[in-house]
């Protein structure tokens, strides 16, 4: 095919990749139409429009453009607030409950990490030796996280 006011622009059609054997059917829609031009995948991107150039424009999607809800058995996210627990940075003193710049540096005690947690809250604890007072009973519905099996020691202090 050419085009009748300019014999210099041409296209044409390839069935290269089609079997032998095989007929493949194309169907034109009753209006004219732009072809949609490749484009290599781009992470986190999707296609916004296609603009009547063929031409794609992607964005990162944002969080408004996603409906519908998650279901309590789609996610682990606490419902409550997390408590770091840290034996060398933390400060029970200072800690701040979901700042994980603030952490605690105890599990026990009136000032603890586990003194300031409730149902629905979580506790992470980074690596290292944990020297405790008492019992450590972690509250009921409280998920508690660590880093990787072994990587934590309770210590019990003498009373």
């Amino acid at each position: 095919m050419a085009d009748p006011t300019d014999a210099t622009k041409k296209t044409d059609f390839s069935v290269a990749n089609v079997s032998t054997g095989q007929t493949r059917h194309v169907t034109f829609p009753n209006i004219d139409s732009v072809t949609v031009g490749p484009l290599t995948s781009v992470a986190s991107s999707w296609v916004r429009f296609i603009g009547p150039d063929g031409v794609q424009n992607r964005s990162q999607p944002a969080f408004t453009d996603i409906l519908g809800s998650i279901g309590s058995n789609q996610n682990n996210i606490p419902s409550g607030k997390t408590n770091y627990v840290d034996a060398t940075n933390g400060n029970n003193t200072t800690a701040l409950p979901s700042r994980f710049d603030r952490p605690y540096k105890t599990l026990n005690g009136g000032t603890g990490a586990l003194a300031n947690t409730s149902a629905g809250d979580e506790v992470n604890m980074s690596p290292g030796s944990f020297a405790e007072s008492g019992a450590v009973v972690l509250p009921a519905n409280v998920s508690f996280v660590g880093a990787g099996a072994g990587s934590q020691r309770l210590l019990q202090l003498a009373e």
